[in-house]
C-alpha cells in the first residue's frame, strides 16, 4: 500500500507532492491518535493508570490534521460547494464564481499566515500546562504552514481558472479544481 503511494507521488508536480505528502501526514498522525486514545482509555478505565497528559496531546494534534489538510482539500476540490446551485451556471460563469470564491480563500490563507506567525511568536517560550511540559510552538506552527500551503494553492487555482477563461477552454470537469 505504502509503495503504491510513493510511486503515485513520484508522478505528481513538486507542489502537489507536498500537499499530497502533508495529507499523507495527517494521515499518519490520525492513526497514530485512534491507537494512543484507546490505550489512554484502556490504561485509565481498565487499569485505573492513565498515561500523562493523553487528554492534552490529542487537543493539540487535532488542529495540526486541520491545517495540513487544507490545501490537500482544495487542490482535489473536496471543499464544500453547493453543487445544486453552481451546475445551473453556465461554464464561463461557474469559472468566474471559482475564481472570486478562490479569492477569498487566498485571503483567508493570507491571514492564516499572518495570525499563525504572530500566534507563534507569542507561544514560542510557553510550554503546556500539564506535567508534560511541551512546547506550544510546535504545534502552533502548523497554522502559518497551512495557511501557506492553502495560498499556494489559492493562487494555482486562480492561474488554472483564468486560463481557461482565456482559452476558452471550458473544462467539464471543473470540479476538480487543481489539476494540472
Amino acid at each position: 500500500m505504502v509503495n503504491s503511494i510513493l510511486s503515485r507521488l513520484k508522478k505528481l508536480n513538486a507542489f502537489t507532492k507536498i500537499n499530497y505528502s502533508a495529507a499523507f501526514l495527517s494521515g499518519w498522525i490520525i492513526l497514530g491518535l485512534i491507537f494512543y486514545n484507546v490505550y489512554a482509555t484502556v490504561a485509565r478505565y481498565v487499569f485505573n493508570a492513565p498515561p500523562p497528559g493523553s487528554t492534552e496531546i490529542s487537543t493539540y494534534l487535532i488542529p495540526v490534521l486541520a491545517f495540513l489538510g487544507l490545501a490537500y482539500t482544495l487542490e482535489v476540490g473536496r471543499h464544500i460547494i453547493v453543487d445544486p446551485f453552481i451546475n445551473l451556471l453556465k461554464m464561463r460563469t461557474r469559472l468566474i464564481l471559482n475564481v472570486i470564491t478562490t479569492i477569498f480563500i487566498l485571503i483567508f490563507g493570507a491571514i492564516l499566515i499572518w495570525k499563525g506567525i504572530e500566534l507563534n511568536l507569542e507561544k514560542f517560550y510557553e510550554r503546556s500546562s500539564s506535567e508534560l511540559m511541551l512546547p506550544l510552538f510546535i504545534f502552533y506552527i502548523f497554522v502559518p504552514i497551512g495557511g501557506l500551503l492553502l495560498f499556494l494553492q489559492s493562487v494555482r487555482n486562480i492561474r488554472n481558472y483564468m486560463i481557461s477563461l482565456k482559452r476558452k477552454n471550458f473544462d467539464p470537469e471543473i470540479k476538480k479544481e487543481g489539476g494540472e
